[in-house]
């Protein structure tokens, strides 16, 4: 293949490295191979010297082999340098060998041939004679002894029921052994399968009602704050702590170990709808796909989605301004998860590329879309638009 693709250099290095293992190995046959093959490269490179070199060394162990089929190769071989080279006479002797050779090995297989067939007419003919040797005996003993056959094939056959219906009894008590040992090892299984998801059911209950305790500890620390950016900031780790209590609920409601991100992100969106004060007219607006991921990525994706919508509904609007917010997630192309969250407000100042890195949402978001292998990219057109492009195969999609 090599050769045909015309890389003659790996064509070389190839055939020398496949040399010195034929060496390594002491195959003969394997190195006379070789030889062939690297003349023909050196050959084909215009190294006529050398290829000759080669060429007569696979012909000089071939012949010391006494391989009819590699002294045919070489000549060959041999025949077509001094032909390159312009040395006729040596090709025309060596083409000559060749075609000795040639005839040679068409007459041993001819005669391998013919030698096969005289044989295989000898053992079919003497397995005719016995067999009409076989028959004649078979109706001799027939006629002689007919009764007897008749009494030795009712033994015969009663032996051979007997043996059938104890061979079916002991299939009968394995099978029946083994259907036992299967439905013990299937009620074991059962058995820690239930025991694991009312284990894991437990965990998630535990989880949600510490994260519970944690919120409850940070309505308290907020109500005893006067600070109203201390109070802002407590409400934030509130939220956030919500959004991931969401996952282990959904998790312990449902009995499940993964969960459909558009019916979390819809109890998420609910939590964030009534914490707008009733004054503010805003509304949120969803279009997400039916996805089920497992638990830590959905926290991941589940505090991006928090975040966003946070932020959009503190800063995105003027006091008392209604506005509306849309967020969808829908796979583009096969290979990639867009997720959306626009609003139609004021949208960002027009340096804000360089105040995002002080800002703890987007770092916090910069981070959460990098743990899923995405990109956050923000833009301010009528409001201001995130989009976050997650690779599909970074998430581990479940069945539903």
């Amino acid at each position: 293949m090599l050769l045909e693709q015309k890389k003659l250099d790996s064509a070389q290095q190839f055939f020398e490295k496949s040399l010195n293992l034929s060496h390594h190995h002491n195959d003969k046959i394997g190195i006379i191979e070789n030889q062939i093959l690297l003349a023909k490269t050196k050959l084909a490179r215009g190294l006529e010297k050398e290829a000759l070199s080669d060429g007569l060394t696979a012909f000089e162990l071939a012949r010391s082999l006494q391989s009819k089929d590699e002294i045919k190769r070489s000549c060959k071989l041999l025949s077509d340098i001094y032909e390159t080279t312009e040395r006729f006479k040596e090709s025309l002797e060596y083409h000559k060998l060749h075609e000795l050779y040639q005839d040679s090995i068409i007459s041993i297989e001819n005669s391998k041939q013919l030698a096969a067939l005289r044989i295989q007419f000898e053992v079919e003919k003497r397995e005719s004679e016995i067999a009409i040797l076989k028959q004649k005996n078979e109706i001799q003993a027939l006629q002689v002894s007919r009764q007897r056959y008749l009494i030795w094939l009712f033994i015969i056959a009663a032996l051979i029921l007997s043996f059938i219906l104890i061979l079916l009894y002991y299939v009968f008590r394995l099978r029946q052994r083994e259907k036992k040992q299967i439905e013990e090892k299937n009620r074991i299984i059962s058995k820690s399968l239930e025991d694991k998801e009312h284990l894991i059911k437990e965990i998630h209950h535990r989880v949600k009602n510490n994260l519970q305790t944690i919120q409850s500890i940070l309505d308290t620390q907020s109500i005893e704050l006067k600070d109203q950016s201390a109070k802002a900031v407590l409400q934030d780790s509130k939220s956030r702590v919500e959004t991931i209590s969401l996952i282990h609920q959904y998790l312990y409601q449902n009995n499940a170990i993964n969960l459909d991100i558009d019916i979390y992100a819809s109890h998420l969106i609910k939590y964030l709808q009534n914490s707008i004060p009733p004054e503010r007219s805003i509304t949120i607006y969803q279009s997400i796909e039916s996805i089920h991921i497992d638990a830590d990525q959905a926290v991941s994706l589940g505090l991006i989605i928090n975040e966003a919508l946070t932020n959009a509904l503190k800063h995105g609007f003027k006091d008392n301004e209604s506005g509306e917010i849309y967020i969808s997630l829908k796979r583009e192309n096969n290979d990639e998860f867009l997720l959306e969250i626009a609003d139609n407000g004021i949208g960002l100042p027009f340096d804000f590329k360089e105040n995002l890195g002080k800002s703890m949402g987007f770092r916090l978001m910069k981070g959460l879309a990098e743990h899923l292998a995405g990109t956050l990219q923000v833009a301010c057109t009528n409001g201001t638009i995130l989009k976050f492009i997650f690779p599909v195969q970074k998430f581990r999609i479940k069945a539903a």
